[in-house]
Formats: structure tokens, C-alpha cells, sequence
């Protein structure tokens, strides 16, 4: 009853919203913001409904592909996990690996939400079986033209088909984000040149330019088909599917790229053409232009074309007074056709007769367009209701920045919105309805930065959104974390990681030796301890816990570097005459801040000096201030131990090397490297590299490490490789106003 009861209530919030909206009468930041909280807790309400009641089909199968990236989309707007788990369960359970047929649309469109995932998660596996399959496309082409099926095999498979090209027209919504997703996670034009070829050819095959609509298949052609009504046959539902294709195109699209305004065009076109033949009561059929032949109200269609108009008012490329009457008229019906319990009705079955199916009947696909349909109107209402900024991040360089980290000052952000508080901002993606994981600085008791995180491709722009007025407890969880803190149940170890690699320093407790006296040097000075990690979750008090990090065989990392009396990965010292005295284990700590996107502390010494480390999501490096209480000439180094010269690189102010594990862990190496701005050529003592910075009280060095083991540098070419990505993204000039 309670269920009822409230299903009713939100009915009529949302008819009495439409209805102003239709009728241009103001609707005030509360009822607008009351409005979008409702759209977002009928999305949980149809997401968690389909979670209960899964679809026969295969998990692989196009239906799916189309109901993912509808999770994904609500995923980014909630805090609860369990909707991109279900899809990460899924990728899991298949290995990442598209369905069957390697060149079919259908068979890979859950390829983008893999692409997704590892936006989130950054594990390689995710994207590796789509990257190859994909490379292989590329290898060998489709010779056939577009509306030609070609069939062929897949490996020793004799049974598996291939569509060699995009000849219907709702492969624009399987194919080519999957592709540009690739584009996206790579920098790789390969895929983003292969996916605007084949969509331009499509679209000359089936794109019909007086009507702005696009024929399903050449079956559909005007010369082997008609309407009722003597017009051309265009079918609701895929249009709406290349509707969907061409909003998630353009998220990715760069917007200096040449070709964007062919996109942007076409998108235009079509959501007009919609606008201007929207049927009286909102909701469009399966047949565009004869819908008195298909009576039947149609949900998937619909909410594929809300989705693309949603879209298109926020970004821009629409104006409100053309198409918003439209969208609230559409969006109030799909309301509508949400039973209490959360089942999405009125989705016309695969196969069924268009003019006369059960309207009672569900389909993944439908629920999938609802969803990200509604992502999009919640983001129109609740920027109606809420205080915003643009913020624009610019890389002017040619390098591709990934996992930058933007850095905004607090009072920067409080001109921009005067009502942001720490409890209240948000920061949202500027072209989809997402919340990005933002972290803010406090020091003393005061905001001072706020970070996120962004991947940015050679000269690209990117707009995001500053918004006040959120609780930040019910914004999306980071997938990943830094995390730090003292260790004192491992002699007074201080240990930090993120998602790619863990570190320690030693603590006071080993100024007592074996039982000697204290005060005596100890075995280990300021060496810093690097750990190789394999999967991207925190290790550090898993592996302290079990005491057992040496055995290679762990499954999460493994402790198989040897710090010694050096450096380690990253230890500092004041030069004198030739010599590099480093000091002698931490005094005190203090942490300053942990996590998701950065955590940072402070470590001090008995010579003065404290060392502010500072590690972020995403990078094999932790970067570190050395403050000493005089002008000094200092240094930073590595414990040195490459086998041959074919393992060691350096230049001015930086060396890598990659040197076997302990003893007893053979077949495992670790790969060293320290990076010191302005700093001078490596210098060789013994076992370890110096790099002196100039003179003066402080000195700034960036440390990393990897692990054979790991996810990342299997070997030491590409170790190497890494290092000198990350030399050219500290130099690459990013500019955020």
C-alpha cells in the first residue's frame, strides 16, 4: 500500500512538473530539485527491479549491451556499488571477452562498458581481449560493401558468423562507442579513424538526408517498401538506437576534431526531426511517420530519443525552447509506464509483431535506454536547482596526461560558487550525467585545494562542472584509493600505496639492533622500501597482518626488494665533499591526508630534515619534499643494482633501473627509478645513484617502482617506457580556468 502510495505521489510531482514546464509557468530551485531526486530514486527502482528479475538472454548478447551502460549510467549518480559490480561480475565471469562473432556489432557492444570499468579500475584485462579483437579488424578489413553480409569463421569455430560491416542501423549504437571507447582508453587514433570511416559509410548507405532518418536495413528501402500511409517505412526503435550511438560518440569525440561537426549535425537533424514529429501524446511508435498504423505506445524508442534530446539541452546543441516541451512530454509517459514494484512496461519484444504486441512485456534493452535517458534529465533538473560553474582543464601539449590529477584552490572555487562548503561540493563530468570522485585538501582546519582526477589527450579541452548543494556522503565511491599510516606492529614502519604500488620507510624502532645499545647506526637509514602489487586494492594492511610478504605466491604483491643501507627507492641526502650522508630512520610522523585521489605525510629526522611525501591515484610514482634546516647541496637516490648496462637509464635528473629480486625470489624483478626537476646526471657510488638537486633548503624528487609481477612493466623496456612517460606528463603544460 505504502509502495502505491508512493508511486501515485510521484506521479503527480512529476505531472504537475511537466505540466509547468509545458505551460512556461516558473517552477521554483526546490521543486526542481525535488524533481530530480525523484527521477533519480525511480532509477534505482527500475535498476533494482531488473536485478532481481535477469534477462534469458546470453550475458553477452546485444540486449545486455544496451542495459549496461544504463547501470553504469546510474552508477555514476548514487553511492551504493552494486550496479557496476553486476556488470563487473559479468566481465569477470566471461574473462572480458566479447560474444562469438568477431566482426558482428551485436556481439561486442558490451565491449564499451568494459571500456568503462576500466576507466574505474584500471586493470588491463578489462579492455586487453577487446583491443585485440579489434586490432585483428583492423589487420584484415572488410572487403565487402556496406549492405553486403559476409559470413565467415572465427578461429576453428565453423559456426560462427560474421557481419562484416555496420549494415543496419542500430549497429551505430553497438559498434561504434565501443570503438571510440577504445580510442579513449588507449590515445590511439587507430580505432577513433576506423569508427568514423565505417559510421560515415553507413550513414551514406542508410541515411535518408530529406528526412534526417535512417532506414533499418536496405530492406527497408523506399523502392521495396511503404507505409500505409504511402510513406517512407523508418523504425522508431532504431533510430533511437543510433540516437544513443551518436551521444556517446560525441562524449568521446574530441572537439577540435575535424569531423565533429559531421556528428553534430547529424545529431541535430535527428532530434528535430523527432521534436517536429512527436505523436500528441509523447511517446513515439515503431513506425515514425505512419504512427496511426502502430498504435501501440513503444517505451525502448522513447527513451533511446529522451536520451539524445536530455542530452542535447544540457550540452548545448539544443535550445530548451525547441526541445524540452517535447522531452518533459515524453518523459512524464515513461513515468507512467513504471509499475510500483519498478517493471519498466510497454517494450515491444524482440520479434513481436510492432502493431500489436503485449504491452505488459519488459526487455533489458528498454530498461538500459530508461535508465540512461533519465541520468540525463536527473542532471537537467538538478543544475536548475543548484549553484554550478564550469571549470575548463586544457592540455596544451602533445602528450596524452593520463590520470591527471587537477589541482583548483579553494578560493578560486568559492568565487565561482560563493555556496560551496566542504560537506556540500561536487564535481560532475562535463558531458555526461556523472559525478567525478573529488577529494578536498584541509590544513588547518580550512579547505585549501580541491583534486579530481581526468585522462586528457594531446591538445585536448575538457569542461567540468563545480556544484554546491550535495551531500558529498551520497556521491559514487572512488574504485580505487591511496592510503598511508604508521605501522608500529612492524618495528615503526611508516608504509603508503595507491592502486599501482606500496611503499615504507623505517622507524624508530630499529635505532635498536639486535639487542644493541640505542643511538647506534641503525642496518637501514631513510631507504625507502618499495612492494610489488598485482592488483589495484590496498595491500598494505593485508600484508602486514600476515606477516608472510616475502612468499611469491600471495596473489595481491609481494615484498622482494632489498632497501639495504642505501637509498632504497627514493632515500635523500646532504652531499658533502663527495660524500652522501643520509639520516638514520623517522623521529615522527604525522599524516596529513588519505585519500581516495591523494594522501600525503610527513616524516621527521634527528638531522632537521622532514620529508613531505605525497602519492596519487593512478601513477607508479610518489612525489617528496625534503626541507633541511639549512642551504645544502641535497640529493635523492636509488639503491643501484641493474645486471648489465641494458638495464639501466638516465639522463639529466632522472634514472631507472631494473634489477633482480632478493635471492631466494628468483624470476622476480623490480624496476627502480627517481626523477629530481633541474637535477644533474646520475652519480654511482658503489650501490647506489645520487642525483643532486640545486642548492638550497629544499629539494623536490618523484620516486616509483613496478614489480615484474604486476599489472603494468613486465619487463624493463617497458619500465623504461613508463618512466619516460611520466617525465614527458610532469612537463606537459596543463592549464585549468
Amino acid at each position: 500500500m505504502k509502495a502505491r502510495f508512493a508511486c501515485v505521489l510521484l506521479g503527480c510531482l512529476t505531472f504537475v512538473c511537466a505540466c509547468s514546464t509545458l505551460n512556461h509557468v516558473p517552477v521554483s530551485a526546490a521543486e526542481q530539485r525535488s524533481q530530480a531526486d525523484a527521477t533519480l530514486a525511480l532509477m534505482m527502482k527500475v535498476a533494482d527491479w531488473q536485478l532481481a528479475n535477469p534477462s534469458n538472454h546470453h550475458v553477452l548478447d546485444w540486449t545486455h549491451g544496451a542495459l549496461y551502460p544504463g547501470y553504469l549510467a546510474l552508477d555514476g549518480l548514487c553511492a551504493t556499488t552494486k550496479y557496476r559490480e553486476a556488470v563487473k561480475s559479468v566481465g569477470e565471469q566471461q574473462a572480458w571477452k566479447n560474444w562469438t562473432r568477431l566482426y558482428h556489432a551485436d556481439d561486442y557492444a558490451v565491449s564499451q562498458v568494459f571500456s568503462e570499468l576500466y576507466m574505474l579500475y584500471r586493470e588491463p584485462k578489462m579492455v586487453a581481449p577487446s583491443i585485440e579483437q579489434f586490432d585483428f579488424i583492423l589487420d584484415h578489413p572488410a572487403t565487402c560493401d556496406v549492405g553486403e553480409i559476409k559470413h565467415g569463421k572465427r578461429g576453428n569455430d565453423a559456426a560462427a558468423k560474421l557481419s562484416m560491416r555496420w549494415w543496419w542501423c542500430d549497429a551505430l549504437f553497438m559498434a561504434p562507442p565501443a570503438w571510440a571507447k577504445i580510442y579513449d582508453v588507449t590515445d590511439d587514433t587507430k580505432y577513433l579513424d576506423f569508427m568514423i570511416r565505417e559510421w560515415k559509410a553507413t550513414s551514406a548507405f542508410l541515411y535518408d538526408e530529406d528526412e534526417h532518418l535512417f532506414f533499418r536495413d536496405k530492406s527497408y528501402f523506399p523502392d521495396r517498401k511503404k507505409e500505409a500511409n504511402g510513406q517512407k517505412v523508418f523504425w522508431g526503435r532504431g533510430n533511437g538506437w543510433v540516437l544513443g550511438g551518436l551521444v556517446r560518440v560525441l562524449q568521446i569525440l574530441p572537439a577540435h576534431h575535424p569531423e565533429r561537426r559531421f556528428f553534430v549535425r547529424q545529431f541535430q537533424e535527428m532530434c528535430r526531426k523527432m521534436v517536429a514529429i512527436q505523436p500528441d501524446d509523447g511517446v513515439w511508435r515503431a513506425s515514425l511517420l505512419d504512427p496511426a498504423s502502430y498504435p501501440l505506445q513503444e517505451t525502448s524508442s522513447t527513451s533511446f530519443i529522451c536520451y539524445a534530446l536530455a542530452w542535447g539541452i544540457n550540452q548545448g546543441y539544443l535550445s530548451e525552447a525547441e526541445a524540452l516541451p517535447a522531452l518533459r512530454k515524453a518523459y512524464a509517459a515513461l513515468r507512467a509506464f513504471v509499475e510500483p514494484d519498478g517493471k519498466l512496461t510497454h517494450v515491444q519484444p524482440i520479434g513481436a509483431d510492432p502493431q500489436k504486441f503485449d504491452v505488459s512485456k519488459t526487455e533489458i534493452y528498454g530498461v538500459g535506454a530508461f535508465l540512461m535517458a533519465s541520468s540525463e534529465i536527473y542532471r537537467l533538473d538538478l543544475l536548475k536547482a543548484l549553484p554550478h560553474a564550469p571549470v575548463k582543464v586544457e592540455n596544451k601539449s602533445a602528450v596524452f596526461c593520463r590520470e591527471k590529477t587537477i589541482e583548483l584552490s579553494w578560493s578560486d572555487v568559492v568565487k565561482k560558487i560563493p555556496a560551496a562548503t566542504v560537506d556540500n561540493l561536487a564535481v560532475m563530468d562535463g558531458v555526461r550525467a556523472r559525478w567525478i570522485v573529488s577529494q578536498i585538501i584541509v590544513e588547518s582546519g580550512k579547505p585549501v585545494r580541491v583534486l579530481f582526477q581526468t585522462d586528457l589527450h594531446p591538445e585536448q579541452c575538457k569542461t567540468f562542472l563545480l556544484v554546491a548543494g550535495l551531500d558529498r556522503s551520497v556521491l559514487p565511491q572512488s574504485a580505487r584509493t591511496t592510503f598511508a599510516r604508521f605501522v608500529p606492529e612492524r618495528k615503526d614502519d611508516f608504509a603508503w600505496e595507491n592502486d599501482r604500488v606500496a611503499f615504507r620507510a623505517y622507524g624508530p624502532a630499529l635505532w635498536v639492533v639486535d639487542g644493541e645499545k640505542p643511538g647506534r647506526p641503525a642496518l637501514i637509514g631513510n631507504g625507502v622500501d618499495a612492494f610489488g602489487k598485482n592488483c589495484r586494492q590496498p595491500i598494505i594492511n593485508r600484508i602486514f597482518k600476515e606477516k608472510n610478504y616475502h612468499a611469491p605466491n600471495l596473489g595481491y604483491g609481494i615484498d622482494c626488494y632489498k632497501v639495504g643501507t642505501g637509498p632504497g627507492c627514493g632515500g635523500s641526502a646532504v652531499v658533502d665533499k663527495g660524500a652522501y650522508a643520509q639520516a638514520i630512520t623517522f623521529e615522527s610522523w604525522k599524516l596529513l591526508d588519505n585519500g581516495p585521489i591523494r594522501s600525503r605525510f610527513e616524516l621527521s629526522y634527528k638531522t632537521g630534515e622532514t620529508r613531505c611525501f605525497e602519492i596519487d591515484l593512478g601513477s607508479n610514482f610518489y612525489k617528496v619534499t625534503s626541507r633541511f634546516p639549512q642551504c645544502v647541496t641535497p640529493a635523492c637516490g636509488a639503491t643501484y643494482r641493474p645486471v648489465s648496462t641494458k638495464d639501466v637509464a638516465m639522463g639529466e635528473g632522472w634514472i631507472a633501473d631494473w634489477e633482480p629480486a632478493q635471492d631466494d625470489l628468483k624470476d622476480n624483478f623490480m624496476g627502480i627509478a627517481v626523477v629530481v626537476p633541474k637535477g644533474g646526471l646520475p652519480v654511482v657510488v658503489k650501490q647506489a645513484a645520487w642525483i643532486h638537486a640545486p642548492e638550497g633548503q629544499t629539494m623536490i624528487a618523484y620516486a616509483g617502482s613496478c614489480w615484474s609481477g604486476g599489472m603494468d612493466y613486465p619487463h624493463a623496456e617497458a619500465w623504461f617506457r613508463g618512466v619516460e612517460d611520466f617525465r614527458r606528463q610532469c612537463a606537459a603544460e596543463i592549464c585549468v580556468h
